[in-house]
């Protein structure tokens, strides 16, 4: 089994600071009619999973840095990538991580057990992550 170069793991009360910007951001009353939606339930999770992703990176990359939680949330970890020209793949997928050849970094998400961990096949690719800035 691949071990991840580099993990996280938040604690419930973290995701809740999520939570609550979901049902904020979606005009809602309460975090119940946030899961009465599917539209709800989808986009929180889409906010969670961009959120760990980014807390990932930003501890890794620059752990003096304490971006809040509204920049965490907002800032498009895929778009960092990109300009990195380095080919991402986000899954909950455990087996789509294992199977991987191709992608230059592999970034498996529980949203479940709230973890996020990153893999690639190159391992130097934390060196060069190092020199690049996620927040510009």
């Amino acid at each position: 089994m691949k071990k991840p170069l580099i993990h996280l793991s938040i604690y419930k009360t973290e995701s809740s600071k999520v939570t609550s910007y979901c049902v904020n951001k979606l005009g809602l009353k309460n975090i119940f009619e946030l899961n009465d939606k599917f539209e709800g339930k989808s986009y929180l999770d889409k906010t969670l999973k961009n959120y760990l992703v980014n807390k990932l990176l930003s501890r890794y990359l620059n752990p003096n840095f304490k971006p809040s939680t509204e920049k965490l949330i907002k800032t498009d970890f895929s778009k960092f990538f990109k300009e990195n020209k380095l080919d991402v793949l986000v899954t909950e997928d455990i087996v789509a991580v294992m199977n991987n050849n191709s992608n230059d970094v592999i970034i498996h998400v529980n949203l479940d057990s709230l973890k996020v961990s990153l893999y690639s096949h190159d391992f130097q690719i934390l060196n060069k992550l190092k020199k690049m800035e996620l927040y510009a």
